[in-house]
């Protein structure tokens, strides 16, 4: 938060400088100085994803981020380059440092104007999903208006967008890529006086080339926890010989419990588990019924004394808490190694808790994919045949209305 301070303080005094308003189509005058490449390296970059969570220079794998090169307190001229203009003279990197180039950049104004990017994944490109080169609301982004106060929220700001692979442990992996700005216009970027070869232009074409630097890795809990469905980014510790207790919540209703009692070990798992369907390759088996899923992301495995009790929510009851499904009808599956469905019912117990909720119950040393579905799944014939739509979702923590080609769930 001190960076965005500073970063802050130092645009209201650039305002109150006069800074030259930015503009693009500038024709270039004679006599003036004009470079073609700069470099910037930016070891630390302002993430934001759309939770409106900060980060510095660590981001959870489960983040999309949002960058721009860095301008905030740390940031100082050992950061650029010298650029040799075409006139053969060197442009040095304090005066590049104390250029308008930040703004060209996305730092309160829209890079996307000026600038088209290409990016090359230099380290750790296996955890990058996607980068791109985007415009955005700053204030949809950014959760801080302390940083946007000078444009206000609505402004449209420019912004690499990264997405990061889910990982499923808490190693750190180190990210190093390089973006190369392309300038669509002439750009005046610092002027030092009133005589022509005291302005400097990037010219149409002309190169800003920066390397980043940050860490993707996943926070870290206790096991005695409770998460939202859909929630990742988190691995927990269990609490060594200890009695823990884990739950899944959507905005109405716990949906899942876990409770075990840590060996020795007390390994560290990815407890994400979520209840969207995303038109998953099983998902044609179960078009023409509501069946709900809980599927724990990754299969974690829980390093317990004695196999683990998980409840799962049995989720055919009405809003007066009566069943609307004979649990005795009702059928569970998990997905094999051939990813079909395959029936695991008998792994499970219809059990009332003791505050009243309807639970299947199993025993088990890993978490897995569980849909439990108001009858038998379809044959492969009939899931071939099934319309080809996408799951839908139901309000959280209520049974979908019965259109039957789309499948329910409680929430992420």
């Amino acid at each position: 938060m001190k960076k965005l301070l500073a970063l802050t303080l130092a645009l209201a005094m650039a305002l109150s400088l006069g800074v030259t308003a930015v503009a693009k189509d500038t024709p270039i005058p004679e006599g003036a100085k004009v470079v073609r490449e700069i470099h910037l390296r930016a070891d630390g970059v302002f993430f934001y994803d759309m939770r409106g969570n900060y980060y510095e220079d660590e981001v959870p794998t489960t983040a999309k981020i949002y960058l721009i090169p860095d301008m905030g307190q740390e940031n100082d001229s050992s950061y650029y380059s010298d650029a040799v203009a075409d006139d053969g003279s060197t442009i040095s990197a304090d005066a590049l440092y104390r250029s308008n180039l930040y703004d060209y950049l996305g730092c309160g104004e829209d890079v996307t104007d000026f600038f088209t990017a290409k990016f090359k994944k230099e380290e750790g490109a296996k955890a990058i999903k996607s980068l791109k080169l985007v415009s955005k609301k700053v204030g949809d982004v950014v959760s801080d208006d302390n940083f946007y106060f000078y444009t206000g929220a609505a402004e449209r700001w420019g912004f690499i967008e990264g997405e990061m692979k889910e990982g499923f442990t808490d190693d750190e992996t180190k990210i190093k890529l390089t973006a190369t700005y392309k300038a669509k216009d002439n750009l005046e970027i610092a002027s030092w006086g009133d005589k022509v070869d005291q302005v400097l232009y990037l010219a149409k074409n002309g190169k800003v080339i920066v390397d980043f630097k940050f860490y993707v890795k996943n926070d870290e809990r206790g096991a005695d926890a409770d998460f939202k469905a859909g929630d990742g980014g988190v691995v927990v510790k269990p609490q060594k010989n200890e009695d823990n207790e884990i739950t899944w919540e959507s905005e109405n209703d716990t949906l899942a419990w876990l409770a075990f009692t840590s060996d020795d070990n007390a390994a560290k798992f990815y407890p994400k588990m979520t209840t969207k369907w995303n038109d998953q390759d099983y998902t044609d088996y179960f078009a023409d019924q509501d069946a709900y899923l809980y599927d724990f992301i990754g299969n974690p495995q829980i390093a317990s004394t004695s196999r683990a009790t998980l409840d799962l929510r049995y989720p055919f009851v009405d809003e007066d808490g009566e069943l609307t499904v004979d649990p005795e009808n009702a059928v569970v599956y998990t997905i094999g190694e051939d990813g079909l469905p395959a029936d695991i019912t008998s792994e499970f117990q219809f059990v009332e808790t003791d505050d009243g909720d309807y639970v299947l119950r199993a025993k088990t040393r890993r978490l897995g994919t569980y849909i439990i579905a108001e009858k038998p799944a379809a044959s492969d014939a009939e899931a071939a045949g099934a319309p080809a739509e996408t799951a839908g979702e139901a309000p959280a923590g209520e049974p979908a209305a019965p259109v039957k080609a789309f499948l329910p769930s409680f929430a992420k």
